[in-house]
């Protein structure tokens, strides 16, 4: 079998990085760097043939920016997708599409197991924004019988480079914190559960359903959930480390999905895929580490 034609837009997110990566030495990859072409004046649609794959990434993931510029921003992504829908029909080119979406659509699930079917709860600009575009897609797939995968994503973390994002990448932040010793903030009780998702498994995930596609929509977590305090606190056991913990009162206007817990079941994802995770919080955290600070 040939190599497979991808197509991603938004290379510049920590995920797009690892994912390019990972994915150049193996497939023809064309990555779409500029924001004005693939949002206004796509003028890479020539790239598209039967079967390419888009892999849409290009999403704002600070919740700030989402709530300061909701309309303008999901206007362009809008007039993306109605260009694309004119260009399939024109041309009756079919592209496969994955869409990067995120397990907080679910809203607040209290302490329950989270699958597909769960009742879609948004909470902020962010979510809401998601569910909107899952919901294009799937007229799309509709429309023309396209492949569309949406991944819902749970808390991804690994030390990067490229996340300039203030209220994004929490894991990370503290992490790096810790490794130089420097005092560790925590919002709340640090209690609240979270599924976080090292990027190595959430990466091979991805490719796995870009090379076997099977349309749908996927919890795409590690399926084991923790609070902030319990990692902080096993990384300290670890390495034998004493960081001061801060404990911060949220923001009287602060987003109630800040508080929220998240227990999800990656069952369908990992059946769909022959996939698991090889990362547990243990050996991830061994692997940022290494094995001195």
């Amino acid at each position: 079998m040939g190599k497979r034609e991808i197509i991603l837009i938004g290379k510049n997110s920590f995920i797009g990085q690892k994912l390019a990566e990972n994915l150049a030495e193996k497939e023809v990859l064309h990555v779409i760097k500029n924001q004005i072409n693939y949002y206004s004046k796509p003028n890479w649609f020539n790239l598209i043939k039967n079967n390419t794959t888009i892999v849409f990434l290009a999403f704002e993931n600070s919740l700030s920016a989402q709530k300061k510029n909701f309309y303008s921003y999901n206007i362009n992504i809008l007039n993306f997708f109605n260009l694309l829908d004119k260009y399939i029909k024109k041309n009756k080119i079919f592209p496969n599409i994955v869409f990067t979406s995120t397990v907080t659509v679910y809203g607040d699930t209290k302490s329950q197991i989270v699958n597909e079917s769960f009742n879609l709860n948004p909470k902020t600009e962010y979510d809401m924004s998601k569910i909107f575009f899952e919901k294009i897609l799937i007229k799309l797939s509709i429309n023309y019988n396209l492949k569309i995968t949406i991944l819902r994503l749970s808390n991804v973390f690994g030390l990067s480079k490229v996340s300039k994002q203030k209220d994004r990448g929490v894991l990370s932040k503290i992490i790096k914190n810790i490794k130089n010793n420097k005092e560790v903030k925590i919002y709340g009780s640090g209690k609240y559960l979270r599924d976080y998702i090292y990027i190595d498994d959430l990466v091979e995930g991805m490719i796995k359903c870009i090379k076997n596609t099977k349309p749908g929509t996927y919890n795409l977590c590690s399926g084991k959930s923790y609070s902030l305090l319990y990692i902080v606190k096993k990384i300290m056991k670890m390495y034998n480390l004493k960081v001061k913990i801060k404990f911060i009162k949220f923001a009287k206007n602060s987003s109630q999905i800040e508080k929220r817990n998240f227990i999800g079941s990656n069952k369908y994802f990992s059946e769909s895929f022959n996939w698991k995770t090889k990362f547990n919080l243990y050996k991830s955290l061994k692997l940022i580490y290494g094995d001195k600070l």
